[in-house]
Parts: structure tokens; sequence; C-alpha cells
């Protein structure tokens, strides 16, 4: 946990609002946890018949996955939009965030809901018995396309920025290409700087009349 707190430490941007790098230590002790509790899992799965170990085990699975899942779903979402939003005071921004994201999710319950609905009253099944492993299969289903897609992207990008890396040609064209950027930059830059000169000139000159 204190290893997690020091990569977070490390890495994150110092504007970031401090309850937003919580949810994010949270998430990452809970995700990080698996590496602990997977072994011990292992472990009991070698001992015959049910003991205290296993249902306490049990339990934290549950507990982990359930926290995950509202993170996930519930809480993250919001904090991304929060970050990305504009507003004159954090509690603006928040309440904005989680208008946009739970009206969002409203706008795709209703559809799901009225066909569960739709097939109960036509096959007389209890389909909306079956909400939470429904809602289960959804956020399965979303991460491994998500990671079918990144894996995929990666596979193939890469190999190719490495292939690119190796040919010089290539690799001076990119570095001219960025050298025009920075060369604009800076002369934005020294514009600036000109024109802050300027007005502290301007204000010293005012301020000694």
């Amino acid at each position: 946990m204190l290893y997690i707190g020091y990569l977070i430490n490390g890495y994150r941007d110092r504007a970031v609002d401090l309850r937003v790098v919580l949810v994010i230590y949270l998430t990452w002790v809970l995700t990080f946890s698996v590496v602990i509790l997977l072994p011990l899992d292992i472990a009991l799965s070698q001992v015959p018949g049910e003991t205290k170990a296993k249902s306490t085990l049990r339990t934290l699975w549950n507990s982990f996955y359930w926290l995950l899942y509202i993170l996930t779903w519930g809480i993250l979402p919001v904090f991304n939009d929060y970050l990305k939003r504009g507003g004159f005071d954090s509690s603006q921004k928040f309440n904005l965030s989680f208008k946009a994201v739970y009206s969002y999710y409203l706008k795709l319950l209703v559809p799901i809901l009225v066909m569960l609905l739709y097939l109960d009253n036509k096959y007389e099944r209890n389909y909306l018995v079956n909400l939470v492993p429904l809602f289960q299969s959804v956020a399965h289903c979303y991460g491994i396309s998500l990671i079918i897609l990144l894996m995929g992207y990666g596979l193939v990008a890469i190999p190719r920025s490495f292939w690119r890396g190796g040919d010089h040609e290539v690799t001076m064209n990119y570095f001219y290409f960025q050298l025009v950027n920075v060369d604009d930059d800076r002369q934005q830059a020294h514009f600036n700087f000109g024109s802050h000169i300027k007005h502290l000139h301007l204000l010293r000159s005012s301020l000694n009349e």
C-alpha cells in the first residue's frame, strides 16, 4: 500500500484534486490486492471441505469485485468528467459531471428495461430478476472488448514504432518537423516575454509618478 502511494505521488499531476487522487489510490489498492489474494485462494483450494478461511476469502473476493464495479462504473467516470469540465468552483463542476454521467446511463438503461419488460410479457419469464447478471455480463463484455482493442493496437503500434525508430532518415524527418513547432513556440514565448517586460516598465513608471 505504501509503494502504491509512492507510485501515485510520483506520477500524478500536482494540479489534480486530492479527492481524485484518493479514489485512484483506492482503485489501485483493490486491483493490486489480487497479487496477494490469488496465491491464498490457490493454497486454500487444496484444503478439503469448507473452512472459515475459505468463507472469509470468498467474502473478500465479492467485496473487492463490487467495490471495483462501483468505482469503475459509478465513481471514476464522474471524476473523469470532473477533470475535463469547466466551472466556477469544484462543487459546481462535480454536480455538472454527476448529472452528465448519470443522465447518459439513464438514457442507456431505459431502452434496456423496456426491452426486458417486453420479453418478460411475451415469453412470461422473469428477465428483470436477472438484472445483476446482465450488468455483470455487459461490464465483462465491455472490458474484454477494450482489452482486445488495446492489445491489438499495441501488437501493431509498438513493433511499428521500433521499426520506424531504426530508420534514421524517417527519424530525422520527424525531428525536423518537430523543430519547426519548437521554433514557433520559442518565437511566441519571446514575443510574450517582450510584451510582459513592456507592461512591467509601464507599471513601474506609473508607480514612480
